[in-house]
């Protein structure tokens, strides 16, 4: 198992999108077999300042990628995964922000009612990224497409019943607002579409 997880991350770093690409699937089924041991390395891999940006990006395209073949089976995951990704939103990288929210989204639209436990700590990111005064529209798209996959993956009646309460009632005004004024014309049709 360490050899071959070994061979995998090392062809991560690689430019070449055929070897880091089947790294990406090798790991993936590496997270079939032993995802308990897996997802705690690439979690390591994906916030080590240490390795170049391209491959913690591609370490989080790995995790995703187990983290879709997991399936009804990712809430017994899910508790690393978020964290993972929650903490990914605050790192320096507008990119690794931008990666963090839409693997956030990615788990969101998978764990559909499983999502109950960590649903308004996403929120909260989500709306906290909005409201800032975060630059990059990278990150600031990535922010909304999360809230998009949590209401493809719940429906807004679930999404109604689950997060009920002011932060749900912000987030729906805060996209209102974007929809009708943002700079950028990508995030005033993602927040339309959003709503």
């Amino acid at each position: 198992f360490d050899r071959v997880l070994e061979l995998f991350s090392g062809q991560m770093a690689s430019n070449d999108s055929y070897l880091y690409l089947g790294a990406i699937q090798g790991l993936a089924a590496l997270g079939d077999v032993a995802a308990g041991r897996t997802i705690p390395i690439l979690v390591k891999d994906y916030h080590n300042p240490k390795l170049p940006l391209e491959t913690r990006l591609k370490v989080g395209e790995a995790l995703v990628t187990i983290a879709q073949r997991c399936g009804e089976l990712l809430p017994v995951h899910a508790p690393l995964l978020m964290d993972c990704f929650l903490r990914g939103i605050q790192d320096a990288s507008a990119d690794l922000r931008a990666s963090s929210l839409a693997n956030i989204g990615a788990c969101c639209e998978i764990l559909s009612w499983s999502i109950h436990a960590y649903i308004h700590e996403v929120l909260f990111a989500v709306l906290s990224v909005l409201s800032s005064s975060e630059k990059d529209i990278l990150v600031r798209r990535a922010a909304i497409l999360v809230f998009v996959l949590i209401v493809r993956g719940l429906g807004a009646v679930k999404l109604n019943q689950l997060a009920k309460g002011p932060l749900l009632v912000q987030m729906i005004e805060r996209l209102r607002f974007l929809a009708q004024s943002d700079a950028d014309d990508i995030v005033m049709a993602q927040a339309t579409q959003a709503l």
